[in-house]
Parts: C-alpha cells; sequence; structure tokens
C-alpha cells in the first residue's frame, strides 16, 4: 500500500486557552493517539491509519484537542474529515467545542464530515456557531465482520483479483453509475482529476477491487483505509444486470478472510435504509458496530479560512 506518513513533527500553537492545538502532534503524543484511536477501532479507523501513516492519496492534516496536557480528541483530514474522541469525554462540552472549531480549520468550501452518531450529532449542532453549514446527513449502520465469513458459493465464472491500470476507466464509469443510483449526482464527471487520481492511487496501492464473470468486469469495490487492526471497505458496487448472482456476496468473504489474514478485521458503513445490503453483510457474518452518521457541510460565505479544497470519495458506504 502507498505509504505517505504525517509527520510527527510539533508545530502546533495555542488557541482557545491553549486547549485546541493547530498542527500536527508533538513526537511525544504519539502513543497516546494511536490508544485514543484504537480504542474504538471501527468507528476511528480513518484517524488510526492516518497516525499509522497508511491511507491512501494525498497527505493528511491531523488536529489534536489536549485535556491537561494529553489528547483528548482528533480531527483528521483526508478526503473528508474524521474524528477520534476518547470514549470518556465525548459528551464533554468544551471538548466537543474545541474539536468543533478544528473540523472548521480543516474544512473545505464543501466537505464530508463523517463518524460514530454520538459524536457528530453535538458536533453538527456546533457547525452553525463555526462558520459552517450542515447541508445533507445521512443516518448509517457501521458493521465489523468479528471472525471467519459464512461463505457463500461463487457463481459460475467469477474471479476477484486487484484492479489493473487497464481497469482505470471502467473504474471510473462504475462509480459514476454508483453515485447516480445514490446520490442521484454523477460526482465523477463534476470532479474528474480527482477522481482520476484518486482511482490511480487506489490501483498503485492495490486497494482497488474489480469482480469478473467470464473476464467481464461486474463488481468493484475499494479498501483504502487500513490501520493496525482495521481494514475499511467502501464502494461496493455491483452492475445492474449481475446483482442476484451472488457477486457480493463472494468478494465480500474474499476481503474479509483476507483480511484476518493480515490480523485486521474488515469494516463498513451501509445506508440505514439499505436493508438488502444489511441484510447480505449479516449473513456474511458482519455484526452492527454503532450507528455512522455522514454530514457534508459547506462554509458560510466570509466565515473561517478554508482548508485547501479536496473533494472527498464519495458519500457513500459499502
Amino acid at each position: 500500500m502507498l505509504i505517505r506518513r504525517p509527520r510527527l513533527v510539533s508545530s502546533a500553537r495555542p488557541e482557545e486557552g491553549g486547549e485546541l492545538l493547530l498542527g500536527p502532534p508533538a513526537p511525544r503524543d504519539a502513543s497516546r493517539l494511536r490508544r485514543l484511536a484504537e480504542s474504538r477501532p471501527s468507528e476511528h479507523v480513518h484517524v488510526a491509519a492516518l497516525i499509522d501513516g497508511a491511507l491512501v492519496g494525498v497527505a493528511p492534516r491531523l488536529l489534536v484537542v489536549k485535556r491537561g496536557g494529553l489528547p483528548a480528541a482528533v480531527a483528521a483530514r483526508h478526503r473528508g474529515l474524521a474524528v477520534a474522541v476518547d470514549p470518556d469525554l465525548r459528551q464533554d462540552p468544551a471538548v466537543l467545542s474545541a474539536l468543533a472549531r478544528a473540523i472548521a480549520r480543516l474544512a473545505g468550501h464543501e466537505d464530508v464530515l463523517f463518524g460514530p452518531r454520538t459524536v457528530i450529532a453535538p458536533l453538527l449542532e456546533r457547525a452553525g456557531s463555526v462558520g459552517l453549514a450542515v447541508v445533507e446527513v445521512r443516518d448509517q449502520i457501521l458493521m465489523t465482520l468479528p471472525s471467519e465469513p459464512r461463505e457463500p458459493a461463487p457463481p459460475p465464472g467469477w474471479r476477484l483479483r486487484r484492479a489493473r491500470p487497464e481497469d482505470h476507466r471502467w473504474l471510473l464509469r462504475a462509480h459514476a453509475a454508483m453515485c447516480r443510483e445514490d446520490l442521484g449526482v454523477d460526482q465523477v464527471s463534476g470532479n474528474l482529476a480527482a477522481y482520476r487520481r484518486y482511482f490511480r492511487d487506489l490501483i498503485r496501492a492495490g486497494a482497488s477491487h474489480v469482480g469478473e464473470r467470464w473476464d467481464r468486469p461486474v463488481f468493484k469495490a475499494e479498501t483504502p483505509v487500513e490501520s493496525r487492526s482495521r481494514i475499511l471497505l467502501e464502494g461496493v458496487y455491483t452492475v445492474p444486470s449481475e446483482r442476484c448472482a451472488g457477486c457480493a456476496g463472494a468478494a465480500v468473504a474474499q476481503l474479509g478472510r483476507e483480511a484476518l489474514r493480515r490480523n485486521r478485521k474488515l469494516c463498513l458503513y451501509v445506508q440505514a435504509g439499505n436493508d438488502r445490503a444489511r441484510r447480505l453483510y449479516r449473513r456474511l457474518g458482519f455484526e452492527p458496530d454503532g450507528f455512522w452518521v455522514t454530514a457534508v457541510l459547506r462554509r458560510r460565505r466570509g466565515a473561517w479560512p478554508a482548508g485547501p479544497s479536496i473533494p472527498a470519495a464519495g458519500r457513500r458506504g459499502a
């Protein structure tokens, strides 16, 4: 996997009475940040992966909220905004307010914030006070595969493989079709250069997966986020003509087994109303691991200075 390590070099400066630190954490914070991220490994997979330097794509940015000189929460930016909060401080108003300010510092003009509902909901309540408007909120279910999947029979002519450079154009078309079905809009054509780079990075890192039937691509999925204990599955999509053939079940089961062989567990988030997908994942052995929220935020005109505009990979779960 392509490694872009965030430098744990202290260039932080205190704000709001020294509670909010802007910039990378100090080297001495690294072990505590890892423990914080691994306290809820599936919920914090994005932050844990950034800390370990194992995310595909652009270099990340991290902001740390400290209480008593120790990390209490982290906001991270990588094709969207992710957070991790000490479980004992999730209801702490000061920590949540500081974290909302950190998100405002990291956010682009339009950005995606995702994470556990217990954290994201109070942050959205504070969005207006830090110059951000909530455009859209999607309720999802976080699920984790705790052990060997219950393996379905693969369809005839089936194989799952790592994507190759010659798959790049098909992957873009499939991702655009997925966005149109799920969101009603083609996100790819609106930001084609960014998606081209994203899928090239995924292919290079071995984090893009293509399923074929009789040598014809019919399925795709991505695993762009990996921590020391979790691998996040995203962008699961089967072409309409093959949706009753068992492609998705065979593919996800194989990816789950591969993750377990590497001492990791596969996790994903699925739309709360997508009963068909949730039933599939339950049959494979996935278990609910909490309520998840994906929110689209937009910076209000004249509000807080924006970070660099980096489009999110998409608003869809698995």
